[in-house]
């Protein structure tokens, strides 16, 4: 805690950097560097940081699972379709008979 005071009174102007030296026996470098070491940490303790909980990471398994659900999904689609052009071809024949002539 003392450091941190000597620190801030350094910040402040209350201490020139010799005078924190002195008092706290440290070379000047030390102390730039840690009073830019402390600016940095209250810098980030005062970021905007995201509300709520982190999102949860999908696992491999999960998203395979997401995959091929939406490959089922797309298949049946496909499946049904088949059928009513299936039933299409059944029902109504006529539907299905060229014509052969060109369309304009």
């Amino acid at each position: 805690k003392e450091k941190l005071k000597v620190i801030v009174g350094t910040l402040t102007g209350e201490l020139t950097m010799e005078e924190a030296c002195a008092h706290l026996g440290v070379s000047e470098a030390w102390l730039h560097q840690m009073r830019d070491e402390v600016l940095q940490s209250g810098l980030a303790a005062v970021e905007p940081k995201p509300v709520g909980r982190p999102p949860i990471e999908e696992s491999a398994d999960a998203a395979r699972v997401r995959e091929l659900q939406a490959r089922v999904d797309r298949l049946k689609l496909e499946l049904h379709a088949a059928d009513v052009r299936t039933m299409i071809a059944l029902t109504m024949p006529h539907l299905l008979k060229d014509h052969g002539g060109k369309k304009n």
